[in-house]
């Protein structure tokens, strides 16, 4: 029998999805413990995970949007795993913005959610990612939804750590989707525009439709409300990976 709180211990725990096991083994990871991140390395995530990746632009409601699509899934009985990328603030802490703004969720049985400081540019998202998603897998989460800041160049090698890419903007784009066509949301599968309420939508959408519309799923949402929620949910679903 392994040592309780060895990362033999933690490991196993984790596999019978002990969320405070799990979450001691990220910060394992996330401290550089050599022997976590060797054990989880041979972690293989399961075929039937649904990965989806959630970047753009600051600003834009990537982490409203989560919410959203927290409770569609929840009301599918899912059980959902949630990795927010932070940024840095001066003081080297992480704002964890986007945890806030998913606080409904933050008690529930089937949803984890793990607020994670970016100390290093590593394609959009923290270092050690591929090993925190491998943890989610090992608990045996359904989904598993990694937010990651910016929207750049920087953020073309995410693509590989995630099996469906969205990429979120909102009616504000302007003139930007030029800029965009360099950058990561050429190698998103789907779109969103959100903030559909807003006067700027329709004409934002359109725009989006002429550069994307023959490439990319496009959609329109309201975060707040749910509007065009389901669309988006059938159109993640159909992203083969």
């Amino acid at each position: 029998m392994a040592k309780r709180g060895s990362v033999k211990d933690l490991l196993e725990r984790t596999k019978n999805g002990e969320a405070l096991a799990a979450s001691r083994l990220m910060s394992k990871i996330q401290w550089d413990n050599k022997t976590a991140k060797r054990m989880v390395s041979k972690l293989t995530l399961p075929d039937k995970t649904l990965l989806i990746g959630v970047t753009g632009s600051g600003g834009v409601g990537k982490s409203t949007l989560i919410n959203k699509l927290i409770h569609y899934f929840l009301k599918e009985q899912k059980s959902i795993g949630i990795l927010c990328c932070d940024p840095v603030s001066i003081s080297d802490g992480s704002f964890l913005g986007d945890r806030i703004r998913m606080q409904e969720h933050a008690g529930k049985e089937q949803v984890f959610i793990r607020s994670l400081t970016q100390r290093q540019n590593f394609k959009g998202a923290s270092p050690e990612i591929s090993y925190l998603i491998k943890i989610f897998g090992a608990m045996g989460k359904d989904v598993i939804i990694v937010e990651t800041v910016g929207s750049g160049q920087e953020n073309l090698g995410f693509r590989e750590q995630v099996r469906a890419l969205i990429y979120v903007t909102s009616p504000d784009i302007g003139d930007e989707i030029q800029l965009f066509k360099g950058g990561v949301i050429e190698t998103a599968d789907i779109i969103v525009l959100n903030r559909s309420d807003s006067p700027k939508a329709d004409q934002a959408f359109q725009d989006l439709t002429t550069h994307f519309g023959q490439s990319k799923k496009l959609y329109k949402v309201n975060s707040l409300n749910g509007d065009g929620f389901p669309e988006l949910m059938q159109g993640i679903k159909e992203v083969k990976f």
